[in-house]
This record gives structure tokens, C-alpha cells and sequence, in this order.
């Protein structure tokens, strides 16, 4: 039996430009699934650079600013 999505991992990268043009750029970089004890096992299909994992709930809305989608 396939386990079900619990919630999506996201890497969020600043855009190089300052002031009113900056920006966050959201990337879906894998998904966790909740175990029968209630941890999670987190698989990645890639590894955030500046070392920030975002887990949001599969059924929340993917952010407003997300650039690109990948996973």
C-alpha cells in the first residue's frame, strides 16, 4: 500500500535584486510521509543550498510567490 503525502518540502531563495524588486522564490524540493508512530520520513529529490526546508501541509495553497516547481 502507497503511503499518502503528508505535506511537501519547499527551499525558499531571496532574489539578487534589493529594495521594492526582491523577491522569494519557492521551490517544491520533496514530500514527507507520516508514519504509524507519528514521525515523519522526509524524501528529498534535491538539497536546499542555504540550508532552509520549509514542510507546509499538503493541503495548504503553495505560496503566492513560488517561482518554480520541481518534485
Amino acid at each position: 500500500m502507497a503511503q499518502e503525502i503528508h505535506r511537501v518540502a519547499w527551499t525558499v531563495m531571496e532574489s539578487t535584486k534589493e529594495g521594492a524588486d526582491s523577491r522569494e522564490f519557492w521551490t517544491k524540493i520533496g514530500r514527507s510521509f507520516l508514519n504509524k508512530d507519528g514521525s515523519e520520513t522526509v524524501l528529498l529529490d534535491a538539497l536546499p543550498v542555504n540550508g532552509k526546508l520549509i514542510l507546509r501541509d499538503k493541503k495548504a495553497a503553495a505560496p503566492a510567490t513560488e517561482g518554480s516547481a520541481t518534485a
